[in-house]
């Protein structure tokens, strides 16, 4: 590079900076290390975990609607 050129992205930032990579290396932290890395919440990758979600909330949703909505925040891998 040039002294007068700049850098907006720094290598390997994609690991932390998209939302799949980031939740695929927390999962993989968290079983190394289960007791320091309790502090997110539960996260699936869709549409290759979506089997693992529903039998997570497939019952649980049809017993909910009963009871009122339940809100799942879904992100799109790499968009803003």
């Amino acid at each position: 590079m040039k002294p007068y050129q700049r850098i907006n992205h720094f290598p390997g930032m994609y690991a932390l900076a998209r939302k799949d990579h980031l939740a695929r290396n927390l999962q993989r932290m968290q079983k190394l290390y289960p007791e320091e890395y309790k502090f997110f919440p539960q996260t699936w990758l869709l549409p290759a975990e979506f089997g693992e979600f529903k039998k997570q909330f497939g019952d649980q949703c049809k017993k909910r609607k009963k009871l009122g909505r339940k809100t799942f925040i879904s992100k799109p891998e790499a968009a803003a």
